[in-house]
C-alpha cells in the first residue's frame, strides 16, 4: 500500500528566493518515492514530523494539509486491487488529478479557478487583470495566502506596499476590486466565512480621473488635419466614426455586423452590459463606414485581423486593433499640438459633454444614447420617441462641430 507524508525537500534547487521551501506530499510505493507539491511555503525550521510549527498560520496550514492527506488516502483506497499494478509515478499522476478540497481556503487556488473560467468564457482581459493582481499579491505575501489572512489590516498593509512600489491609487483600487470579487466568490461557494468579510470595514479609495473630453476647436483640428500616413488617417477616421455614432464604444463598433443595420440604424446589445443600443447612421458616419466596409462585419478590421493573426497566438482581436489606434491617436495629438493623451475614449466622453453642456440634452437621453439606460426604465410606448430625441441630439452635436453657431437641438418637451 502507498504511504503518504507531509515534508519538505532540503535541496538547494528546492529553496525559493525568499529562503522558504514548498510543502510537498511524499508518495512512497514499491520502494519508490515521488512528490506532489502544494501551495504552502515555509521556512526550514517550521516543520516537525509532518506538522507545521512556529508559523502565524500553522493551525490553518495543518488543517489544510490534513484535508489533502485525507482526500488522497481515500482516493488510494478507492483504487482497490488496481494499486498493485501501479508504480509510484502512476499513483502520483492519479492523485494530482484530484480536485484538492484541502486547498479551498487558499486565496490563490480559488483565484486560479476564476482565471481559468474567465479565459474559457472569452473574458481574457478580465482574466489578465486578475493575474496582474495575483502577481502583486504574491510579491507582497509570498506564494500562499489564506482567506482568513485577508483582513482590513492586511489590505491597508498591501496599499502601503503598493505606494512604496510607486503604484497609483487607481491601479491599487483595481487590485482591491479584484480581491473583493474573489472573496465574494469564496463566500458564495462557502469557502470563506461571511463574518470575516474584510470589505465591511475597508473602503476602496480612488483618485479622480482626468476628464477625457476635447473642446470643439481641438476636435475640429483633428477632423480637418491633413494626415499623410495611412495608419494615422485610419485611426482618425475610426475616432470620428465613434463620435458621429453617439460615442459608440470601440469594441461594440468593431464587432457590429451588417445584419445589425435595419432602416438606417445600428441596433445591437452592448457587448459589456447587454443593454440595447440603437444609433441612427448619419451621413458623416456612413461615409467612413463605406471607406472601411467589411463582409460580415460592418467594418473590415476584425475580418482582416482574423486572417493575419496566427491561430496559436492567444490574442484578443479587438484589443490589438484598439492598441494600434490609440498609439496613432497619441502620435496625431502630439503632431497637432492637441493637449491630450488622446484615445478612443475621448470620442465617447466628448460626444457626451457636448450633448449635455452645449446642446442641453438630459442625462436620461445621453444614457440611452450610450447604452447605459435600461429600456425597463422607459415606458414601452415611449421608446421610439426617446430614440428620436437621441437622433436629434446627435444631429445637433454633429452640426455644432461643423459650424461656429449655436446648436439647433429642439426642446424635447
Amino acid at each position: 500500500m502507498a504511504r503518504l507524508k507531509v515534508c519538505i525537500r532540503k535541496q538547494d534547487s528546492e529553496k525559493a528566493k525568499d529562503g522558504t521551501y514548498n510543502i510537498k506530499i511524499r508518495v512512497t510505493h514499491k520502494s519508490k518515492v515521488r512528490y506532489i507539491g502544494t501551495d504552502v511555503n515555509i521556512q526550514e525550521d517550521q516543520i516537525d514530523n509532518g506538522e507545521i510549527i512556529n508559523h502565524p498560520s500553522s493551525s490553518l496550514y495543518n488543517i489544510k494539509l490534513r484535508n489533502i492527506l485525507n482526500l488522497y488516502e481515500q482516493k488510494i483506497i478507492d483504487l482497490g486491487g488496481r494499486i498493485f499494478h501501479m508504480d509510484a509515478q502512476a499513483i502520483t499522476t492519479y492523485l494530482r488529478k484530484v480536485d484538492v478540497k484541502g486547498r479551498d481556503s487558499d486565496f490563490y487556488f480559488l483565484a486560479g479557478k476564476i482565471i481559468s473560467d474567465l479565459n474559457k468564457a472569452g473574458r481574457i482581459k478580465y482574466a489578465q487583470s486578475i493575474e496582474y493582481t495575483l502577481s502583486d499579491l504574491k510579491g507582497f505575501s509570498g506564494p500562499s495566502l489564506l482567506f482568513d489572512e485577508v483582513t482590513p489590516e492586511y489590505l491597508e498593509r498591501f496599499g502601503t506596499h503598493q505606494r512604496i512600489k510607486k503604484k497609483g491609487v487607481n491601479t491599487t483600487a483595481i487590485h482591491y476590486r479584484n480581491i473583493r470579487m474573489i472573496y465574494n466568490r469564496a463566500i458564495d461557494s462557502e469557502k470563506a466565512d461571511l463574518s470575516m468579510y474584510p470589505f465591511r470595514r475597508f473602503k476602496i479609495k480612488q483618485a479622480p480621473t482626468p476628464d477625457k473630453d476635447m473642446d470643439l476647436e481641438d476636435l475640429r483640428k483633428l477632423r480637418d488635419a491633413e494626415l499623410k500616413l495611412k495608419a494615422q488617417k485610419r485611426a482618425r477616421d475610426l475616432f470620428m466614426l465613434s463620435f458621429y455614432m453617439c460615442g459608440i464604444n470601440f469594441k461594440d463598433l468593431l464587432y457590429a455586423q451588417k445584419s445589425d443595420i435595419r432602416k438606417g440604424r445600428l441596433n445591437q446589445p452592448r457587448i459589456k452590459t447587454k443593454q440595447p443600443l440603437s444609433v441612427k447612421i448619419m451621413p458623416e458616419a456612413q461615409e467612413i463606414i463605406n471607406r472601411y466596409a467589411g463582409g460580415k462585419y460592418l467594418l473590415k478590421f476584425i475580418e482582416v485581423k482574423k486572417k493575419t493573426t496566427n491561430r496559436s497566438r492567444k490574442s484578443i482581436l479587438h484589443t490589438d486593433i484598439l492598441s494600434q489606434v490609440n498609439i496613432k491617436l497619441k502620435d496625431i495629438a502630439k503632431a497637432l499640438e492637441i493637449p491630450y493623451k488622446l484615445s478612443t475614449y475621448y470620442a465617447r466622453h466628448t460626444w457626451s459633454s457636448i450633448a449635455f453642456n452645449e446642446c442641453g440634452a438630459s442625462e436620461e437621453i445621453i444614457g440611452l444614447a450610450l447604452g447605459h439606460a435600461s429600456p425597463r426604465q422607459i415606458t414601452a410606448g415611449y421608446i421610439k420617441k426617446k430614440y428620436d430625441q437621441v437622433d436629434r441630439v446627435n444631429r445637433a452635436v454633429i452640426d455644432l462641430l461643423s459650424s461656429s453657431g449655436e446648436p439647433s437641438y429642439p426642446d424635447p418637451q
